[in-house]
């Protein structure tokens, strides 16, 4: 097809003006896309410490704990040094500290479950409360 100097002239403008539309409104598209978006993201370096860590999570892993068993209940911990430490004590005193602090057993609880005396209890969950703080300072 062979068009007149001045209709293909004619042609050239109007799909130069039909490019130049599009771009215009892409550009629109893109601000208001942006914008939005902006709205709902903050940059890590704007965000408080305690968001930043609300963001994170650990994975819990079986072999990541230690368990250990009272009477038919295994208590899992998972901080290696207070492992540590409550593997150091004897099984009466591990026994007494984690019904108390892991389970929140009172002490009479505690006593009525080990038919031994409250006051055994009182004695033995300071005491051995004593003996880890030793052993975590090492």
């Amino acid at each position: 097809m062979n068009f007149a100097s001045s209709k293909k002239e004619t042609v050239r403008h109007q799909f130069d003006a039909y490019c130049k539309k599009i771009l215009r409104e892409e550009k629109i598209d893109f601000q208001r896309n942006y914008n939005a978006r902006m709205k709902k993201e903050t940059l890590f370096s704007e965000m408080q410490q305690a968001q930043i860590d609300n963001l994170r999570t650990l994975d819990k892993y079986p072999s990541d704990m230690t368990l250990f068993r009272v009477k038919d209940i295994e208590i899992s911990v998972s901080d290696s040094l207070l492992a540590d430490a409550l593997g150091s004590l004897s099984s009466k005193s591990r026994d007494i500290i984690l019904l108390s602090y892991f389970l929140e057993l009172s002490d009479t609880e505690i006593a009525k479950m080990l038919k031994i005396v409250r006051r055994t209890v009182q004695y033995r969950r300071i005491s051995s409360l004593n003996k880890m703080k030793k052993h975590m300072e090492r």
